[in-house]
């Protein structure tokens, strides 16, 4: 990827409403994965943004970040534990859902 392609955390923090401080707790807890570094300064993939609003929408819908981790750590083609515990979450989370 270019440099140019890249975003500043200033212009990812503008294009979501999240603020440069959240972004970078993400990256502490591993929600979004640890950018590239051009200059001292993190330069972040386009991709970003659209994870940090899957990121607000899975808040939106009452999932902690935990929870939030775990989901984005399941990627299609895991494992049967993965898989399992994808389920489980669910089964927790669907009767908060429908109150």
């Amino acid at each position: 990827m270019l440099p140019n392609d890249l975003l500043t955390i200033g212009e990812v923090a503008r294009q979501t409403g999240r603020s440069a401080s959240a972004i970078r707790y993400y990256e502490q807890i591993g929600l979004l994965p640890e950018p590239e570094r051009l200059g001292g300064q993190r330069r972040y993939e386009t991709g970003t943004v659209r994870r940090l609003a899957m990121i607000d929408t899975a808040q939106r819908a009452g999932l902690a970040l935990d929870e939030i981790k775990d989901l984005f750590d399941a990627a299609p083609g895991d494992d049967a534990t993965a898989i399992a515990a994808l389920r489980e979450l669910a089964r927790r989370k669907l009767p908060e859902l429908a109150a």
